[in-house]
């Protein structure tokens, strides 16, 4: 049996202008109407994530598992449903969807640093390490990959190590308040202060 799928009316460039203009509402059209012309996987990432803007969580997960049906190994969609999940503190279930991804040989370094983000969150921190140095050696200009580094670190009771990660985040944004409180914190343990 042949389907056929009639072209979109709206193009994937107008639909990504729409989604950046944050105007979800003709975006989610728009997406829908490219996805019918053609299932492709991007206009399916688009449509979770614009529901996960839009706080509609549990309807981000139905609609991932519905692409998911479709687009089973694609790691985009999969990253958008672990995220999900750390929206609604499950951080185990976003290790086990992250943990797919990477066995996936992912290069992406948001992913890595996502699930060591979870690891922390869960206890293990030696694992959170090793993610998130792989985020870092992956690209080393995102200042939460430091961040996070530093928490691992810090909860490991590595304070030296974690006020050098804590200092590199700041080094690539001096106003980052939530590195500079860690790195505060961190000094005062290093220097016994209470």
């Amino acid at each position: 049996m042949c389907t056929w799928f009639l072209p979109a009316a709206v193009s994937r460039e107008e639909a990504v202008t729409l989604y950046n203009q944050r105007n979800y509402t003709e975006a989610s059209r728009a997406f829908e109407e490219l996805f019918s012309a053609e299932e492709n996987p991007l206009y399916a990432w688009y449509l979770v994530k614009i529901l996960i803007d839009k706080n509609e969580l549990e309807s981000a997960l139905k609609k991932t598992a519905f692409f998911l049906e479709k687009f089973p190994d694609d790691q985009g969609l999969l990253y958008h449903q672990a995220r999900v999940y750390v929206f609604q503190n499950k951080y185990s279930l976003a290790a086990e969807v992250l943990e797919k991804i990477i066995t996936q040989r992912s290069t992406n370094a948001h992913y890595f640093n996502l699930l060591g983000f979870c690891y922390i969150e869960t206890g293990r921190f030696k694992e959170a390490v090793l993610m998130l140095n792989m985020a870092i050696s992956l690209d080393s200009t995102v200042k939460e990959f430091f961040n996070n580094l530093g928490a691992a670190l810090e909860r490991l009771g590595n304070y030296r190590e974690s006020a050098r990660a804590y200092l590199k985040a700041l080094t690539i944004d001096p106003a980052y308040k939530k590195a500079n409180e860690n790195f505060e914190r961190v000094a005062k343990l290093i220097s016994g202060q209470p």
